[in-house]
This record gives C-alpha cells, structure tokens and sequence, in this order.
C-alpha cells in the first residue's frame, strides 16, 4: 500500500528533449501532478554523456523551481538509443553466479568492445529450459556506463536530487505501459518501436520480459534533417512541420503544398525504418513461432502524423502511439492536453510510478 500521501518524480535526460513527471500517490492511487518538456541545449549531451553537468543541472533545477516541483529524490535513466545503456540475452549452462560474469564479461566484450568493470550492471534469469537432459538458463542483462550514469549522478546532485532508482529506459516505457507487467495478450508479442535520433529499437515483449531486441542505424534525426532542407530553415522549424503536417505516402494533388513536399523528402527514410520493422517481426515470428499483436509507438517519433497508419498497412498488425496515462486517474483536461505527449514522457512516467512504489 502506498502512504496517504506522497509525490514521485521521473525524470528522463535525452538528447533533444528532457522531460520530467510528477505523480501523487494517495491511498494507493496515483494521480498526474506536474510534467516539464523541455528541449535539451544541442552540444549538452554527445555519445550518451552529459559533457556540461553544471549547466544541465541548472537547466532542470530552473524547472523544478519554475514548476514547483518540490522532491527530495528522483528515479532516473539511461537510454540505449543515446549509447549510455546496454541490454543484452544470453543463454548460458547451468552455472554459478561468479561463473556467469565471467559468461557475461566474454560476450558483452565481443558484442559491444567494452570492458564489464566500466559498466554498472546486473542480470536475472528470466527462465531455465531444460534440453537433452541438460539445464540452460536465459540471462537478461543490462547496464550503463560508468562515465555516463556518473555525469548523471552529479547532475542530480548538483540540483539537490538524491537519485532514488535507475534503470535503462525501456522497462521504465514497459512500467507505464503493461499493467503488472503484462503486454496485450499472454499469447501475442507487442513490438515497442523507439525512433531516436540516429537510431531506432525494436523490442518484442511478452509477460514480464522480452524475446528479442533490434537495433538499427536510422533515426528520426534524419527526417528533421531533410524536412529541414526542402524548407530551407532550422531544424526546430523542421520539426514543428513534421509534427504539424506529417507524411503523407501518396502524391495526391489535393494535399497541401508543404504536405507533399515534406512527404516526398522523408518518405524513402521513413519507409526505410518501417520496411526493417516488418523484416523484424517477421524474423520473430518465424524463429520464435510466436505471433506479434500489436505495435506500440514510443518517442517524439510517434508524433510523426501518418506514420501509425503506414505501419499499420504496411504489417498487416494494429499499430498505437504510448498511452502510459492508463495507470493514473486523470481529468478530462488532463486526457485530452496529453493525448500527443504520451508517446514521449512513457519514460518519466515509468520511472515516477517506480518511485512511488519505492516510497510505499
């Protein structure tokens, strides 16, 4: 049970956005108090690690302030999409746990060139198959760099933040998202698809983990980056048209100017993304044998206007922007002003909703 009352605080440090969420939890009930979007400064955050703290700490404690946003502590975390997370499964024999980080430390060398003891890092088994009389155990492993949840830590420190949990960002989206843990149906896969800047993940998930994890290097950077030249402006410019106007994948003259210009420089990058989309699911479920239900669209990439219809057609499958406000008691003012934000503040949510748990 949750104390009668308390607040919880999320916050999630990106590269383009920072984006803060409090929630009150009050007899077991959690409710939407405050949330902060804010754009990230270009240049604050390189390759995953904060490279100005001081002013990124300055930046978020303007915004607690500014929002009255009063916390002692706050859930963080680390994003694979910036390269300051890692998840990874393994298989391995039956072993002891000293045995298994020596499994671990092999692979997470081979597969990402990093060394474990620069990384913060646990693993759980999250099942054991027993084949040909011998017992193999599934590992789920994830971490952060060192270096990046250090600046991380600081930052907090810096503005007066004790941080109460961290994790990697996508089981904070599967928090907000599947209600004790659970996707759509304990029979279908629901693919989470993160469109970041300079890349893009795939993450098949069912009951209380997930089957599989694709990376790859296209991102939403690009499409803002080639809006932005047929308008000749900036790339904020670029991106407040793409949300606004969307993609369209026809050319039908009746659509507006702008429209079919932006739709016509993005829409070879976007099919890109959407076409190894379908290419994932499709190896998924040949190699697992198992059915993907839906699609879940997460990020400031979701707000793309036409993209949930192309995947959609495209995969023959459901597809739906994050809606992480289904665990919290909203108003009806609160529904409708979040209804485009969802997709991006899933992370925040999760992590104040972890909070909270915490503080029970």
């Amino acid at each position: 049970m949750f104390r009668s009352s308390e607040k919880a605080l999320g916050i999630d440090i990106g590269r383009r956005f920072i984006k803060i969420v409090g929630l009150n939890h009050r007899a077991g009930a959690l409710t939407l108090d405050k949330y902060v979007v804010q754009r990230t400064p270009s240049q604050i955050i390189k390759d995953g690690v904060i490279e100005y703290p001081e002013e990124l700490a300055s930046i978020i404690k303007s915004l607690l302030i500014e929002h009255d946003m009063k916390h002692r502590g706050a859930a963080i975390s680390f994003s694979l999409n910036d390269g300051a997370g890692l998840v990874t499964k393994m298989e391995v024999p039956r072993l002891s746990t000293k045995e298994i980080l020596k499994v671990i430390a092999m692979q997470v060398e081979d597969e990402t060139g990093h060394r474990l003891e620069s990384l913060y890092g646990n693993f759980t088994t999250t099942k054991t198959v027993a084949l040909e009389g011998k017992e193999t155990a599934e590992i789920l492993f994830a971490a952060a760099h060192k270096e990046c949840a250090d600046r991380v830590f600081s930052v907090l420190k810096a503005v007066g933040l004790r941080p109460s949990y961290a994790e990697i960002d996508i089981f904070s989206s599967m928090r907000a998202l599947f209600r004790e843990g659970r996707t759509h149906s304990p029979k279908d896969a629901t693919v989470l698809v993160d469109i970041g800047d300079i890349q893009s993940r795939f993450f098949v998930a069912r009951t209380n983990s997930f089957d599989y994890l694709r990376t790859i290097p296209l991102g939403g950077g690009e499409w803002i980056s080639k809006a932005a030249e047929f308008l000749g402006g900036g790339l904020k410019e670029a991106e407040e048209a793409l949300h606004r106007n969307g993609v369209a994948f026809t050319e039908e003259a009746t659509l507006p100017v702008e429209v079919r210009g932006i739709s016509k420089a993005i829409s070879e990058s976007v099919g890109q993304v959407v076409e190894e989309l379908k290419n994932t699911v499709e190896f998924y479920e040949e190699m697992q044998d198992k059915k993907v239900g839906r699609v879940i669209l997460l990020g400031g990439g979701a707000r793309l206007k036409g993209l949930r219809a192309k995947v959609s057609s495209s995969l023959g499958i459901p597809c739906e922007n994050a809606k992480p406000g289904t665990h919290l008691i909203l108003s009806s003012e609160q529904q409708e002003e979040l209804s485009d934000v969802w997709p991006s503040i899933a992370v925040a949510v999760g992590l104040a909703m972890k909070e909270a748990s915490l503080n029970a």
